[in-house]
C-alpha cells in the first residue's frame, strides 16, 4: 500500500529552460559574432575589389606602355615638356609622316593622359599623376634633326618613360631603344 505525502510531491527532475541571464548572454554573444562576421565581409569585398581593379589597371597600362613603345620607335624627333611629350615622325598607319601627342590634361576633377593625332584625341588614363621622360643614353652625332620637324630634337638611342598614377602608383615603368627592330 502506498501512502502520498504532500512533501513527497516534488519532481527532481531537471528542467530544460534556459534562465534569464543564459538568454541574455547567448544574445549578445550571438550580436557580437554576427557584427564580427559582418566586418569581415566587408574587408573581404573591399580587398577582392582593389584586387580586381589593380589587375585591370595592370593589363591596360602595359597596352599603354605598348602604344608608347611603338609611337617612340618609330618617330623621328620629340619635345618633351611638363606635362607633354610630342613626337614627329612616322607614326601614322602605314607609316607616314605625321605628329603624335601625349599631354597631361585636368578632365573630370582630376587628370588625365590624353593622345592627340590627326586632330583625334583619345584618352589613354584617367586619374593620371605625371609622365616623365629621363634620357638614358646621348644622341648619335649622325642623326640630325629632320628638317620636317625643326621645332624637335632627335631622339637618343635609349630613354625611360615613367607614368604614375593619381595616388603615386607606378604605372608604367619602361626603357625604350629606340633604334629597336
Amino acid at each position: 500500500m502506498t501512502f502520498f505525502f504532500p512533501a513527497d510531491r516534488r519532481c527532481h527532475c531537471r528542467q530544460s529552460a534556459l534562465t534569464l541571464i543564459e538568454l541574455v548572454v547567448a544574445l549578445t554573444l550571438a550580436s557580437i559574432m554576427m557584427v564580427t562576421l559582418l566586418r569581415m565581409t566587408g574587408i573581404i569585398t573591399r580587398e577582392t575589389t582593389q584586387i580586381q581593379r589593380q589587375h585591370i589597371d595592370r593589363s591596360a597600362a602595359l597596352r599603354l606602355s605598348d602604344r608608347i613603345r611603338v609611337d617612340f620607335e618609330n618617330a623621328r624627333a620629340f619635345r618633351v615638356d611638363t606635362g607633354l611629350i610630342e613626337l614627329g615622325g612616322y607614326i601614322a598607319p602605314g607609316h607616314l609622316p605625321g605628329r603624335v601627342r601625349y599631354q597631361v590634361i585636368g578632365m573630370l576633377n582630376t587628370n588625365a593622359l590624353v593622345r592627340q593625332f590627326n586632330g583625334r584625341q583619345e584618352i589613354c588614363w584617367l586619374g593620371v599623376g605625371g609622365i616623365n621622360v629621363d634620357l638614358l643614353s646621348e644622341v648619335e652625332q649622325h642623326s640630325g634633326t629632320d628638317s620636317s620637324y625643326p621645332d624637335l630634337v632627335p631622339i637618343p638611342d635609349r630613354i625611360r618613360i615613367t607614368l604614375t598614377d593619381d595616388r603615386n602608383r607606378l604605372l608604367i615603368r619602361e626603357v625604350i631603344h629606340h633604334h629597336a627592330q
